[in-house]
């Protein structure tokens, strides 16, 4: 079993049937399926999923409201239906982030391209900038082209967001099935919930786990169910473009802030 948050001792993720992408690339959970629909019995009265502590003595513990209920349908309705939904985020977040890695990797190589083109074709730029400062900025260019390259490849970013979907898709199928047997006598439903729990149990082993990133994101599409405030979405939002957006917004201001040195060197001069 893997972590979502650390207060929980529970795999949480997201579900991929019945799933919308938005404008930002961002999956929501549609209303079928959702554990804040109306006409879900199973789920209506799960409250959201905030860890919360009771005291006793000196010891703390914390259990999550929706095992408070001791009741197996609606533990593994929610765990599948966070789970699927984590997931569709995290493969979201995946595409994005490989979309910036290599956009931040081409502007690294298209300006070290610049930069050594520039002694051919500005023979000015030697009386204002010394061969030594501008082959300084070349190598180091390079060995940072380089170093990001390799780490970004490591990552395998794309890969990584299709597991993530395959992984989403597959819990989502587990849960419409868990939703279809509801109706079925207490009998039946029992080997039902087993076997459905076992396939959950085994697709966990079979795929990695999501970042709590990604969790947190899933709440912030279900704010009234999860009671984010307004603090948590900002924080969750700008701890989202730090992951995802800074650092590669950084490694592409660095040669671009070199060219644009280098152009007024020459122009003072």
């Amino acid at each position: 079993m893997t972590l979502v948050d650390s207060k929980w001792e529970t795999t949480l993720v997201s579900d991929s049937l019945n799933t919308s992408e938005d404008q930002d690339g961002n999956y929501n959970a549609c209303a079928e399926g959702d554990p804040t629909t109306p006409n879900e019995p199973a789920t209506t009265d799960l409250e959201p999923a905030v860890a919360s502590e009771t005291r006793n003595g000196n010891e703390s513990s914390t259990l999550p409201p929706y095992l408070k209920h001791n009741d197996w349908e609606k533990e593994l309705n929610f765990k599948l239906w966070v789970t699927k939904g984590a997931r569709f985020v995290a493969s979201s977040r995946c595409t994005r982030q490989h979309y910036w890695s290599r956009l931040s990797l081409n502007i690294l190589t298209a300006s070290l391209i610049v930069l050594g083109l520039f002694p051919f074709f500005l023979h000015s730029i030697t009386k204002t900038v010394s061969w030594e400062s501008l082959s300084l900025a070349i190598t180091g260019l390079s060995v940072l082209a380089l170093v990001w390259g390799q780490h970004e490849s490591a990552e395998q970013y794309e890969l990584k967001a299709h597991r993530f979907h395959r992984c989403a898709l597959a819990v989502g199928k587990l849960y419409s099935r868990l939703r279809q047997s509801k109706h079925l006598p207490n009998d039946e439903k029992t080997g039902v919930l087993q076997r459905i729990s076992n396939e959950y149990e085994d697709l966990l082993s079979r795929f990695e786990n999501h970042e709590p990133l990604d969790y947190n994101l899933f709440r912030l599409q279900k704010p009234d169910y999860f009671k984010v405030r307004c603090f948590e979405k900002l924080k969750v939002k700008f701890k989202a473009f730090i992951f995802t957006r800074a650092v590669y917004f950084g490694i592409m201001l660095v040669p671009v802030l070199g060219v644009f040195w280098i152009i007024q060197q020459i122009t003072s001069g």
